[in-house]
Protein backbone atom coordinates (compact mmCIF):
# COMPACT_ATOMS: atom_id res chain seq x y z
CA UNK A 1 0.00 0.00 0.00
CA UNK A 2 1.14 3.52 -0.65
CA UNK A 3 0.82 6.53 1.60
CA UNK A 4 0.83 9.25 -1.05
CA UNK A 5 1.52 12.95 -0.84
CA UNK A 6 1.34 14.80 -4.13
CA UNK A 7 2.80 18.17 -4.96
CA UNK A 8 0.84 20.03 -7.63
CA UNK A 9 3.29 20.89 -10.41
CA UNK A 10 3.58 24.50 -11.44
CA UNK A 11 2.38 24.73 -15.01
CA UNK A 12 4.67 27.12 -16.80
CA UNK A 13 4.62 27.79 -20.49
CA UNK A 14 7.90 28.85 -22.09
CA UNK A 15 7.63 29.99 -25.70
CA UNK A 16 10.44 30.16 -28.18
CA UNK A 17 9.61 33.71 -29.31
CA UNK A 18 11.46 33.90 -32.60
CA UNK A 19 10.10 30.56 -33.72
CA UNK A 20 6.59 31.70 -32.77
CA UNK A 21 6.86 34.69 -35.07
CA UNK A 22 7.84 32.32 -37.89
CA UNK A 23 5.01 29.90 -37.28
CA UNK A 24 2.36 32.66 -37.46
CA UNK A 25 3.10 33.39 -41.10
CA UNK A 26 0.89 31.70 -43.65
CA UNK A 27 2.42 29.20 -45.99
CA UNK A 28 2.49 30.43 -49.61
CA UNK A 29 -0.51 29.22 -51.61
CA UNK A 30 -1.96 29.81 -55.03
CA UNK A 31 -5.06 31.39 -53.44
CA UNK A 32 -3.98 33.76 -50.63
CA UNK A 33 -7.56 34.79 -49.82
CA UNK A 34 -8.50 31.26 -48.77
CA UNK A 35 -5.19 30.47 -47.07
CA UNK A 36 -5.12 29.70 -43.32
CA UNK A 37 -2.06 30.04 -41.09
CA UNK A 38 -0.28 26.75 -40.66
CA UNK A 39 -0.23 25.56 -37.06
CA UNK A 40 3.44 24.86 -36.44
CA UNK A 41 3.25 24.88 -32.66
CA UNK A 42 4.31 21.91 -30.56
CA UNK A 43 3.17 21.58 -26.95
CA UNK A 44 5.79 19.55 -25.12
CA UNK A 45 5.53 18.19 -21.59
CA UNK A 46 8.86 17.83 -19.83
CA UNK A 47 10.67 17.69 -16.48
CA UNK A 48 13.13 20.46 -15.50
CA UNK A 49 16.02 18.01 -15.15
CA UNK A 50 19.31 17.33 -16.91
CA UNK A 51 17.85 14.41 -18.89
CA UNK A 52 15.91 16.86 -21.07
CA UNK A 53 19.12 18.30 -22.51
CA UNK A 54 18.08 17.51 -26.11
CA UNK A 55 15.05 19.73 -25.71
CA UNK A 56 16.95 22.59 -24.08
CA UNK A 57 19.65 22.55 -26.74
CA UNK A 58 17.14 22.44 -29.61
CA UNK A 59 15.46 25.54 -28.21
CA UNK A 60 18.62 27.44 -27.31
CA UNK A 61 20.40 26.75 -30.60
CA UNK A 62 17.22 27.58 -32.56
CA UNK A 63 17.01 24.17 -34.20
CA UNK A 64 13.22 24.23 -33.83
CA UNK A 65 13.17 27.63 -35.47
CA UNK A 66 15.20 26.25 -38.37
CA UNK A 67 12.44 23.66 -38.82
CA UNK A 68 9.79 26.42 -38.65
CA UNK A 69 8.43 25.07 -35.37
CA UNK A 70 7.22 26.95 -32.32
CA UNK A 71 7.51 25.23 -28.95
CA UNK A 72 5.53 25.63 -25.74
CA UNK A 73 6.99 23.85 -22.74
CA UNK A 74 4.87 22.53 -19.90
CA UNK A 75 6.83 21.33 -16.85
CA UNK A 76 5.15 18.39 -15.10
CA UNK A 77 5.84 15.83 -12.39
CA UNK A 78 6.64 12.75 -14.49
CA UNK A 79 5.62 10.36 -17.24
CA UNK A 80 2.55 9.19 -15.31
CA UNK A 81 1.07 12.69 -15.66
CA UNK A 82 2.60 13.65 -19.00
CA UNK A 83 1.52 10.62 -21.02
CA UNK A 84 -2.25 10.89 -20.46
CA UNK A 85 -1.97 14.46 -21.73
CA UNK A 86 -0.20 13.15 -24.85
CA UNK A 87 -2.96 10.59 -25.36
CA UNK A 88 -5.70 13.21 -25.00
CA UNK A 89 -4.01 15.65 -27.37
CA UNK A 90 -3.38 18.30 -24.69
CA UNK A 91 0.30 17.72 -25.41
CA UNK A 92 1.83 16.78 -28.76
CA UNK A 93 5.09 15.40 -27.38
CA UNK A 94 5.93 14.27 -23.87
CA UNK A 95 9.21 13.43 -22.16
CA UNK A 96 8.77 10.27 -20.15
CA UNK A 97 10.54 7.45 -18.42
CA UNK A 98 10.14 4.30 -20.47
CA UNK A 99 8.39 2.36 -17.68
CA UNK A 100 5.41 4.74 -17.68
CA UNK A 101 5.32 4.44 -21.47
CA UNK A 102 5.18 0.64 -21.36
CA UNK A 103 2.60 0.72 -18.56
CA UNK A 104 0.04 2.57 -20.69
CA UNK A 105 0.74 0.63 -23.90
CA UNK A 106 0.36 -2.67 -22.06
CA UNK A 107 -3.36 -1.86 -21.71
CA UNK A 108 -3.91 -1.06 -25.40
CA UNK A 109 -3.76 -2.70 -28.80
CA UNK A 110 -1.01 -1.47 -31.10
CA UNK A 111 -3.58 -0.08 -33.57
CA UNK A 112 -5.32 2.01 -30.89
CA UNK A 113 -5.04 5.76 -31.71
CA UNK A 114 -3.95 6.37 -28.11
CA UNK A 115 -1.07 3.91 -28.39
CA UNK A 116 2.21 5.63 -27.53
CA UNK A 117 5.54 5.51 -29.31
CA UNK A 118 9.05 6.76 -28.72
CA UNK A 119 9.63 9.56 -31.23
CA UNK A 120 13.35 9.97 -30.60
CA UNK A 121 16.15 10.55 -28.14
CA UNK A 122 16.87 8.36 -25.16
CA UNK A 123 18.76 8.93 -21.92
CA UNK A 124 20.84 6.23 -20.27
CA UNK A 125 22.56 5.65 -16.94
CA UNK A 126 26.09 4.35 -17.56
CA UNK A 127 29.49 4.51 -15.84
CA UNK A 128 30.73 8.04 -16.31
CA UNK A 129 27.16 9.23 -16.91
CA UNK A 130 25.55 9.00 -13.48
CA UNK A 131 22.24 10.79 -13.21
CA UNK A 132 20.28 9.02 -10.43
CA UNK A 133 20.79 8.35 -6.72
CA UNK A 134 19.08 7.75 -3.40
CA UNK A 135 19.88 10.67 -1.11
CA UNK A 136 19.49 11.01 2.65
CA UNK A 137 20.25 13.77 5.14
CA UNK A 138 23.91 13.97 6.25
CA UNK A 139 23.02 12.98 9.83
CA UNK A 140 20.70 10.12 8.84
CA UNK A 141 21.45 6.64 10.19
CA UNK A 142 19.43 5.00 7.41
CA UNK A 143 21.01 1.98 5.71
CA UNK A 144 20.05 0.28 2.41
CA UNK A 145 18.35 -2.52 4.37
CA UNK A 146 16.00 0.05 5.93
CA UNK A 147 14.51 0.84 2.53
CA UNK A 148 12.34 -2.25 2.65
CA UNK A 149 10.74 -1.21 5.96
CA UNK A 150 7.26 0.37 5.71
CA UNK A 151 8.32 2.96 8.30
CA UNK A 152 10.89 4.39 5.87
CA UNK A 153 9.38 7.34 4.00
CA UNK A 154 10.56 7.40 0.38
CA UNK A 155 10.02 10.20 -2.12
CA UNK A 156 9.32 9.25 -5.74
CA UNK A 157 8.25 11.71 -8.40
CA UNK A 158 5.45 9.31 -9.42
CA UNK A 159 4.69 5.68 -8.67
CA UNK A 160 4.94 2.67 -11.00
CA UNK A 161 7.63 4.43 -13.00
CA UNK A 162 11.30 3.72 -13.62
CA UNK A 163 12.31 5.15 -10.25
CA UNK A 164 10.14 2.57 -8.51
CA UNK A 165 11.23 -0.24 -10.82
CA UNK A 166 14.92 0.46 -10.22
CA UNK A 167 14.34 0.77 -6.48
CA UNK A 168 12.62 -2.62 -6.45
CA UNK A 169 15.40 -4.14 -8.56
CA UNK A 170 17.99 -2.68 -6.19
CA UNK A 171 16.21 -4.05 -3.11
CA UNK A 172 15.93 -7.46 -4.79
CA UNK A 173 19.74 -7.58 -4.88
CA UNK A 174 19.56 -7.12 -1.08
CA UNK A 175 17.13 -10.01 -0.71
CA UNK A 176 13.94 -7.94 -0.45
CA UNK A 177 11.69 -9.03 -3.31
CA UNK A 178 8.26 -8.12 -1.90
CA UNK A 179 8.14 -4.66 -0.40
CA UNK A 180 5.30 -2.31 0.58
CA UNK A 181 6.70 1.19 0.32
CA UNK A 182 5.56 4.27 2.19
CA UNK A 183 5.76 6.74 -0.67
CA UNK A 184 5.37 10.48 -0.97
CA UNK A 185 4.91 11.60 -4.57
CA UNK A 186 6.99 14.76 -4.89
CA UNK A 187 8.28 16.52 -8.00
CA UNK A 188 12.07 16.29 -8.39
CA UNK A 189 12.74 20.02 -7.79
CA UNK A 190 10.84 19.88 -4.46
CA UNK A 191 12.45 16.71 -3.07
CA UNK A 192 15.46 18.29 -1.36
CA UNK A 193 13.23 20.69 0.54
CA UNK A 194 11.12 17.76 1.74
CA UNK A 195 14.31 15.95 2.79
CA UNK A 196 15.68 18.96 4.69
CA UNK A 197 12.33 19.39 6.45
CA UNK A 198 12.34 15.70 7.45
CA UNK A 199 9.08 15.14 5.59
CA UNK A 200 10.73 12.10 4.01
CA UNK A 201 13.70 9.90 4.92
CA UNK A 202 15.11 9.24 1.44
CA UNK A 203 14.62 10.73 -2.01
CA UNK A 204 15.00 8.93 -5.33
CA UNK A 205 16.30 11.88 -7.28
CA UNK A 206 18.05 12.94 -10.50
CA UNK A 207 20.52 15.56 -11.66
CA UNK A 208 20.97 18.47 -11.34
CA UNK A 209 19.95 17.79 -7.74
CA UNK A 210 22.65 15.28 -6.75
CA UNK A 211 26.36 16.07 -7.19
CA UNK A 212 26.24 19.81 -6.30
CA UNK A 213 24.18 19.07 -3.18
CA UNK A 214 26.41 16.20 -2.07
CA UNK A 215 29.59 18.25 -2.66
CA UNK A 216 28.20 20.99 -0.39
CA UNK A 217 27.41 18.44 2.32
CA UNK A 218 23.67 19.13 2.25
CA UNK A 219 22.89 15.45 1.59
CA UNK A 220 24.71 12.19 1.12
CA UNK A 221 24.32 9.29 -1.27
CA UNK A 222 22.77 6.16 0.21
CA UNK A 223 23.01 4.23 -3.06
CA UNK A 224 23.54 4.54 -6.78
CA UNK A 225 20.62 2.19 -7.31
CA UNK A 226 20.78 2.20 -11.12
CA UNK A 227 24.47 1.42 -11.46
CA UNK A 228 24.35 -1.02 -8.54
CA UNK A 229 21.83 -3.07 -10.53
CA UNK A 230 23.14 -2.78 -14.10
CA UNK A 231 26.06 -1.19 -15.98
CA UNK A 232 23.55 0.35 -18.41
CA UNK A 233 19.90 1.33 -18.02
CA UNK A 234 17.59 2.86 -20.60
CA UNK A 235 15.76 5.60 -18.72
CA UNK A 236 13.66 8.00 -20.77
CA UNK A 237 12.53 9.17 -24.20
CA UNK A 238 10.17 11.58 -25.99
CA UNK A 239 6.75 10.10 -26.72
CA UNK A 240 3.95 10.74 -29.21
CA UNK A 241 0.57 9.16 -29.78
CA UNK A 242 -0.10 6.96 -32.80
CA UNK A 243 -2.98 9.22 -33.79
CA UNK A 244 -0.94 12.43 -33.71
CA UNK A 245 1.95 10.86 -35.60
CA UNK A 246 -0.37 9.77 -38.42
CA UNK A 247 -2.09 13.14 -38.63
CA UNK A 248 1.10 15.22 -38.43
CA UNK A 249 3.88 13.38 -40.27
CA UNK A 250 5.61 16.58 -41.43
CA UNK A 251 5.66 18.14 -37.96
CA UNK A 252 7.00 14.92 -36.55
CA UNK A 253 9.82 14.83 -39.11
CA UNK A 254 10.62 18.47 -38.31
CA UNK A 255 10.71 17.68 -34.59
CA UNK A 256 12.97 14.69 -35.19
CA UNK A 257 15.40 16.70 -37.33
CA UNK A 258 15.66 19.45 -34.71
CA UNK A 259 16.33 16.93 -31.97
CA UNK A 260 18.88 15.11 -34.14
CA UNK A 261 20.79 18.39 -34.49
CA UNK A 262 20.66 18.77 -30.72
CA UNK A 263 21.97 15.23 -30.27
CA UNK A 264 24.93 15.95 -32.53
CA UNK A 265 25.65 19.18 -30.64
CA UNK A 266 25.57 17.50 -27.22
CA UNK A 267 28.14 14.91 -28.27
CA UNK A 268 30.82 17.51 -29.02
CA UNK A 269 29.93 20.45 -26.75
CA UNK A 270 29.77 19.26 -23.16
CA UNK A 271 30.59 22.59 -21.50
CA UNK A 272 28.06 24.59 -23.50
CA UNK A 273 25.44 21.85 -23.06
CA UNK A 274 25.86 22.19 -19.30
CA UNK A 275 25.41 25.94 -19.55
CA UNK A 276 22.22 25.45 -21.53
CA UNK A 277 20.89 22.89 -19.03
CA UNK A 278 21.52 25.45 -16.31
CA UNK A 279 19.20 27.98 -17.95
CA UNK A 280 16.28 25.53 -17.80
CA UNK A 281 16.88 23.99 -14.35
CA UNK A 282 17.41 25.10 -10.78
CA UNK A 283 21.18 24.98 -10.58
CA UNK A 284 23.83 27.47 -9.62
CA UNK A 285 26.35 28.61 -12.19
CA UNK A 286 29.16 27.26 -10.02
CA UNK A 287 27.54 23.81 -9.92
CA UNK A 288 27.22 23.24 -13.67
CA UNK A 289 30.57 21.48 -14.01
CA UNK A 290 29.76 19.21 -11.05
CA UNK A 291 26.41 17.76 -12.04
CA UNK A 292 26.18 14.37 -13.68
CA UNK A 293 25.00 14.25 -17.27
CA UNK A 294 23.29 11.12 -18.61
CA UNK A 295 24.39 9.35 -21.74
CA UNK A 296 22.23 10.14 -24.76
CA UNK A 297 21.22 8.27 -27.90
CA UNK A 298 19.17 9.56 -30.82
CA UNK A 299 17.13 6.36 -31.18
CA UNK A 300 16.18 3.50 -28.86
CA UNK A 301 17.42 0.03 -29.86
CA UNK A 302 14.47 -2.39 -29.48
CA UNK A 303 16.55 -4.77 -27.36
CA UNK A 304 17.02 -2.07 -24.71
CA UNK A 305 13.28 -1.46 -24.46
CA UNK A 306 12.65 -5.20 -24.41
CA UNK A 307 14.93 -5.49 -21.37
CA UNK A 308 12.78 -2.94 -19.55
CA UNK A 309 9.61 -4.82 -20.49
CA UNK A 310 11.09 -8.06 -19.14
CA UNK A 311 11.86 -6.51 -15.75
CA UNK A 312 8.42 -4.92 -15.58
CA UNK A 313 6.83 -8.35 -15.99
CA UNK A 314 9.20 -9.83 -13.43
CA UNK A 315 8.24 -7.28 -10.78
CA UNK A 316 4.52 -7.34 -11.53
CA UNK A 317 4.20 -3.94 -13.16
CA UNK A 318 2.42 -5.41 -16.19
CA UNK A 319 0.67 -8.63 -17.14
CA UNK A 320 0.47 -8.14 -20.91
CA UNK A 321 3.65 -6.99 -22.59
CA UNK A 322 3.64 -4.76 -25.68
CA UNK A 323 6.33 -5.36 -28.27
CA UNK A 324 9.27 -2.99 -28.39
CA UNK A 325 9.05 -2.71 -32.20
CA UNK A 326 5.47 -1.45 -31.97
CA UNK A 327 6.52 1.27 -29.54
CA UNK A 328 9.33 2.85 -31.57
CA UNK A 329 8.56 5.36 -34.32
CA UNK A 330 11.07 5.35 -37.14
CA UNK A 331 11.73 8.34 -39.39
Amino acid sequence: MYARRSVVPILLFVACGLALSVCRRSEPTANPQSAKPANRELKIGYLPIAECAHLYVAISKKYFEEEKLSVKLQPMKGGATILPAVQSGDLHVGFTNVVSLVMLDSRLQADDPHYLKSACCASYERPGHLNHALLINPSSKLTPSDLSKPTTRIALNTILNIEELMLRRYLATKGATKVNFTVSQIAFPEMLTALRNNDVDVVSIVEPFIEPVVRRGDARILARQYLDVSPETLVATYSISAEWSKENPELLQNFYRAMAKADAFIRTNDAETRQIVGTFTRIRESDLALMGIPAFELNIPPQDLNATITYMKQFGFIKTAPTADSMIWRP
